[in-house]
């Protein structure tokens, strides 16, 4: 373990979040005292390293510097929201495109819409799966109203085990495309035009952007079953 740390966090100098898919391993030599003592791999621990295993099966090896300054979701014309029912969803908007989801009736039997951090992280994943090539080498700043969202994209790492398949997933996409994200908690954050998505609200989205496609963007089928 403490020899794939090593090579981990050399990785990590080019590999930037990768650095939260090692604290789990490095969590897991606290201690022990002796260095042929055995670690239990946990299914975490396990999730972690096929995430890293995912990344540098299709890594060249090679880092654009990105960026120099972070440019904020409204800059961008990026904007993600969710709304908490059975009847409801999320919606995502991106330059005149647009995608809506319908929460699935599974996961309101298993609770999941009682986890707003879920929700809101939920079409942030679905936005950089959809749109992450056209933000290739950029620092996006995302200012969100949901205080547990922002320290889980700004750690990227959660104590819930539904949230990380989230997290691990948006990680994923964020290393293919060279991508840093980021979030800013801003109270009671006006997001009209992804809010009207969301609730399905269509005359309001229409004349809030009436410039907007005239069809949402699909949905990957991946998305359902992570």
């Amino acid at each position: 373990m403490q020899s794939l740390l090593g090579s981990l966090n050399f990785a990590c100098r080019v590999v930037v979040p990768g650095r939260a898919f090692c604290r789990r391993l490095i969590d897991s030599t606290i201690g022990l005292n002796k260095p042929h003592y055995r670690i239990r791999i946990t299914s975490n621990i396990k999730a972690d390293l096929l995430m890293w295993k995912s990344f540098l099966k299709n890594f060249n090896g090679l880092t654009l510097m990105p960026d120099r300054l972070w440019t904020s979701n409204e800059a961008l014309e990026f904007y993600t929201d969710s709304a908490g029912g059975s009847t409801l969803g999320f919606g995502i908007y991106f330059k005149g495109r647009w995608a809506h989801g319908l929460w699935p009736r599974t996961w309101h039997k298993r609770g999941l819409l009682s986890n707003i951090t879920f929700l809101e992280l939920f079409p942030v994943m679905v936005a950089i799966i959809l749109w992450g090539s056209e933000l290739r080498n950029k620092k996006v700043l995302f200012h969100i109203d949901n205080e547990g969202a922002v320290h889980i994209i700004n750690k990227k790492s959660s104590k819930s085990s539904d949230v990380m398949i989230l997290v691990r997933r948006l990680v994923l996409e964020t290393l293919h495309h060279n991508i840093l994200i980021k979030a800013d908690h801003v109270p009671g954050k006006v997001n009209t035009i992804a809010d009207a998505i969301s609730r399905c609200q269509w005359s309001r989205f229409r004349n809030l952007a009436p410039n907007a496609s005239l069809t949402p963007t699909p949905i990957p089928n991946q998305v359902w079953i992570l």
